[in-house]
C-alpha cells in the first residue's frame, strides 16, 4: 500500500498484539484520540498522540478471538455491500439496453415533472444530530440523522448544489433546504426513475448556475425530457423493482449488523463481555 504524510500506518507486534485487534481498539477509543488532537484550522494528531494512549491488551489468544467475532460482522457487511454494487450495476445495464440501445423513434416524449411533484427540504445543516431517529439528507454524499421527519414515502433525493449526487430512500426522513425531494405519484416508477436520473444526471444538471457555488433549479429537473415506449412495459419496471427490493433487504441487514457490531465493540474491548469459546464454536 501507499499513503501520504498525513496518515499513520500501525501494525501489531508479533507474539504481542494482533493488528486487527489494534484496529478495533482504535475505533473503540476514537473519541479519546480526537480529544488529544490540536490545530487552529484542522484537527491534527502526531505520533506523540499515541504515546499518551493506554491500551487494554489481553492475551494474544483472546485478542484473536475478539477480532474473529468482529471480523465476522465486517466480512458479512462487506459481502452485502458488494452484492448491492452488483445488483445496481445489473439494473443500470438493463436500463441502458432496454431504454437507450433499443429505443424507437415512435416512443413517447415525456418530462420528469409528469411523474412527481418537486419539493425541497426546509431544514438547515444545523438540524443534524447524533443518533437521530431519522435519516437527514443534505447535499453531502454522507447521510446524517435528524430528531424528526417531514417526509414519508419512496423518494429520490437530488442534491441541489455541490456535486449533484443522487440517492434513494423509502420511509420517514428529513431533508436539507437545498435538497430536492422527488416522490413519484406511482411507486411502480420509483426505481425506474431513480436509474434514469442516475444515467442522465450530467444532462439534468448541465445547465447549472452560480458564480461561486453551482446549483440547479426546480425547473431544470421538472422540464427534463426523455422517451419511453407507448406500449406496456410493466414487466421491465417489475424487474427493476425486484432488483432494488433485494438491495433494500441487503441494506437493512447491513444496518442491523453494523448496529450489533458497534454495540459489541465497546463491550468486548472493555472486558464487559469475555470471550472464552474456541473459534470453531463461533
Amino acid at each position: 500500500m501507499a499513503f501520504n504524510q498525513s496518515c499513520y500506518g500501525i501494525r501489531g507486534i508479533e507474539k504481542v498484539s494482533d493488528t486487527d485487534y489494534i484496529y478495533y481498539y482504535l475505533k473503540y477509543i476514537v473519541n479519546e484520540i480526537i480529544q488529544n488532537s490540536y490545530g487552529a484550522v484542522f484537527d491534527t494528531i502526531t505520533t506523540k498522540t499515541f504515546d499518551n494512549i493506554d491500551i487494554n491488551l489481553p492475551s494474544l489468544d483472546t485478542q484473536k478471538k475478539i477480532t474473529f467475532i468482529l471480523n465476522s460482522f465486517d466480512d458479512k457487511i462487506d459481502v452485502l455491500y458488494r452484492q448491492n454494487a452488483t445488483l445496481e450495476k445489473m439494473a443500470e445495464t438493463l436500463f441502458r439496453q432496454w431504454f437507450i440501445v433499443e429505443a424507437k423513434d415512435d416512443w413517447e416524449d415525456v418530462k420528469l415533472g409528469d411523474f412527481f411533484s418537486i419539493k425541497t427540504g426546509k431544514k438547515d445543516a444545523n438540524y443534524a444530530v447524533e443518533n437521530g431517529s431519522y435519516p437527514f439528507f443534505t447535499c453531502s454524499q454522507k447521510i446524517f440523522s435528524a430528531p424528526d421527519f417531514s417526509f414519508e414515502g419512496s423518494a429520490i433525493l437530488l442534491a441541489g448544489n455541490g456535486d449533484f449526487n443522487i440517492k434513494r430512500y423509502t420511509g420517514k426522513f428529513e431533508a436539507y433546504q437545498r435538497t430536492y425531494v422527488l416522490i413519484p405519484y406511482d411507486t411502480e416508477f420509483y426505481n425506474f426513475l431513480y436509474i434514469l436520473m442516475k444515467y442522465y444526471l450530467l444532462d439534468i444538471t448541465d445547465g447549472h448556475r452560480g458564480s461561486v457555488v453551482n446549483f440547479i433549479t426546480k425547473g431544470m429537473i421538472e422540464n427534463f425530457k426523455f422517451y419511453i415506449p407507448k406500449a406496456d412495459y410493466n414487466n421491465k419496471l417489475k424487474i427493476f423493482n425486484d432488483l432494488y427490493k433485494k438491495v433494500d433487504d441487503n441494506t437493512y441487514q447491513i444496518s442491523t449488523l453494523e448496529r450489533l457490531r458497534d454495540t459489541l465493540l465497546p463491550k468486548l474491548m472493555s472486558g464487559e463481555i469475555r470471550v472464552q469459546c474456541d473459534e470453531e464454536a463461533l
